[in-house]
């Protein structure tokens, strides 16, 4: 166990480092870094614009739903 005099004394040198190494390295205040740009929206006759979802596009996510509800309904069917 540490003596009491032996806390004080490693408490001190420690104040007494921190106090060194501020006035040998003191902080200094750099410049802010540059803010990120904002994104600009693509014009429409881009050709990375956001596609639209089309008839085809709607039809196709329409048929792979009907398919995933279809395996539920026969997975559940056979487990029971």
């Amino acid at each position: 166990m540490f003596r009491r005099e032996t806390i004080i004394a490693l408490r001190a040198r420690h104040q007494a480092y921190r106090i060194a190494s501020e006035v040998i390295h003191p902080h200094v205040q750099g410049p802010r870094p540059p803010e990120p740009p904002i994104p600009i929206d693509p014009p429409d006759f881009s050709p990375f614009r956001r596609q639209i979802a089309t008839p085809a596009m709607i039809m196709l996510a329409a048929l792979v739903w009907a398919i995933v509800v279809l395996f539920w309904v026969v997975a559940y069917t056979k487990g029971v």
